[in-house]
Parts: C-alpha cells; structure tokens; sequence
C-alpha cells in the first residue's frame, strides 16, 4: 500500500527503525551524564582489569570494599600508554565522577595517578587539532 507521496508503510517502518536505533546508541554512549557533578576521589589497589572496548575497567579495593572505576574510551587509554603500564596489586588514585546512587561503588575516571604518573584521560581540547597536552608522540615504552 503507497501513501499519497510514494513512500510505502514498509519504507516509512525501516526509516523508523533506522532512526530509533540512532537515538539509543546516542544515548547509551552518554559520556559523564549519568554521573554526579561533584568530584571524587578513590584511592586503592587495582585486584582485577580489563582493557577493551567500548570502555576499560577497573576493580580497585578500598578499605575491604571493591570499587568499579570505568575509565575513557579504549583508544584514549591506549593512547595514553596506562594499559600497558598497569599491573594488579599497583596502588591507584582516580579522580572523576561516581553514580549519583551512593549505595553503588562505581565511578567514572578523568585522571588515575599511577606512582609519580597522572593519567589524563580527558586533556584539554585544542581547537587547532589534537590534545592541548598529548601524553607521547611515538609508540609506548616496552
């Protein structure tokens, strides 16, 4: 059956999809909206991780309780080379965003300070391209 303007109840039902399937990736990939605005800070040691897509987490222990750290987009973290230097049973600070439930140990990461070295998962933008303050220019340390 054919609307007046050609377009067919199948061809109006796939736009539909289409759209509707655009509308929840842009919603699932919500960056820091569904966590609180003020800062917050956990100190601990990292006793599990994993480094893949879409986002990388950590599992840091703190005073007996364990902590969901989830941290930038994959490609940043390997960017940063933090992936490559991290071993658990290392000692974190990450600094960033936890869930606004609080009865949740879960929080977003923008910088981790590994020993001496912060993380910064999230520097500042330059609008001329790239990072204000890229973290290397050649491949991470072996």
């Amino acid at each position: 059956m054919y609307r007046k303007d050609g377009l067919s109840f199948c061809s109006l039902a796939v736009v539909a999809l289409v759209a509707a399937l655009f509308g929840v990736s842009a919603a699932a990939h919500h960056g820091f909206a569904s966590y609180s605005e003020e800062e917050h800070v956990v100190s601990g040691t990292v006793v599990d991780m994993y480094f893949g897509f879409p986002h990388p987490r950590l599992l840091v222990e703190v005073d007996g309780e364990r902590w969901d750290v989830w941290l930038a987009a994959f490609g940043r973290v390997r960017y940063s080379c933090f992936n490559e230097a991290l071993v658990e049973g290392d000692v974190i600070t990450a600094t960033g965003h936890r869930v606004p439930d609080t009865s949740r140990l879960e929080m977003k990461a923008k910088t981790v300070l590994l020993g001496d070295e912060l993380y910064d998962f999230y520097p500042p933008w330059n609008p001329l391209g790239g990072n204000a303050n890229p973290k290397r220019t050649e491949p991470c340390p072996t």
